[in-house]
């Protein structure tokens, strides 16, 4: 289970993914999302039913079904399997991910090392650039086993949100 966190005077997000690793590759279970502000929330979720090759999901306060396609994973595992891809060399990433209530196709690119200052302390990172519209990058700790440390989303309009490790208490994450 993976689970980020992030807390603002304005806005919470709790994310959660439950996955399990089977020959190397990451196998999605569950994911929920719920984010809030001052003017409302919202809720998310999937269970991946892999026997039946379908996703139940729940967005908009809607409950519904889609196909999935072996390989699919949640928006929050996403970040397990580019790290995984960066440590076998692969700087040019392409994941089908689900997105709400589809499946979606998501590009990323390996921008190269950066070193960054955290409260955790100094961390080599390898910085990873969304290939979209909008512009978003995400910075993972070699060290930390690759763990997403830093995520920065400009939105079209122009509005910056970023989102940086304040501490770190769990395990390091074992990968052949």
């Amino acid at each position: 289970t993976l689970e980020y966190k992030a807390e603002h005077l304005l806005f919470k997000i709790k994310e959660q993914s439950t996955f399990q690793w089977v020959d190397n590759k990451l196998i999605a279970q569950r994911y929920k999302s719920e984010r809030s502000h001052l003017f409302g929330s919202r809720k998310k979720s999937v269970r991946f039913d892999w026997p039946s090759n379908t996703a139940n999901y729940t967005y908009k306060k809607k409950n519904g079904r889609f196909a999935l396609e072996q390989g699919v994973t949640d928006p929050l595992s996403t970040l397990f399997v580019i790290a995984t891809e960066i440590q076998q060399g692969v700087t040019n990433i392409r994941v089908r991910e689900t997105d709400d209530n589809d499946i979606e196709t998501r590009e990323y690119s390996v921008d190269g090392l950066e070193m960054l200052t955290t409260p955790i302390g100094h961390l080599e990172t390898i910085k990873v650039s969304l290939n979209r519209k909008d512009s978003t990058q995400i910075w993972l700790a070699v060290d930390l086993n690759y763990l997403v440390i830093k995520v920065r989303k400009e939105s079209k309009n122009g509005d910056t949100y970023e989102l940086n490790i304040r501490e770190y208490d769990g395990p390091n994450i074992p990968r052949e």
